[in-house]
């Protein structure tokens, strides 16, 4: 059981490094969707830590940085959407 964006990207990068033969790589895989999905969070400890995380997503999504990471994994996995990139709050 594993994420799907995940195992698109190691499925990739196993072709990429050669680990498999490119044969066994290209076969059709069929993904079955048993459990719900949920969302991933984590949370910081620190107020201090979780600004800093906040400030630097909001630099890289202002100067494109974000979106060139989203492109280039994007590419790799086939995904179809951006994951939410939103800002941590406190409780």
């Amino acid at each position: 059981v594993m994420d799907i964006k995940i195992f698109k990207h190691l499925r990739k990068q196993i072709l990429i490094n050669g680990i498999a033969p490119a044969h066994v790589m290209k076969r059709k895989v069929k993904y079955h969707k048993f459990l719900k999905p949920s969302d991933y969070r984590f949370a910081f400890r620190s107020k201090k830590i979780r600004d800093d995380f906040n400030e630097g997503l909001r630099i890289i999504k202002k100067n494109g940085t974000f979106a060139g990471i989203f492109e280039k994994y994007e590419k790799q996995t086939n995904m179809i959407e951006a994951p939410p990139a939103v800002e941590l709050k406190s409780k």
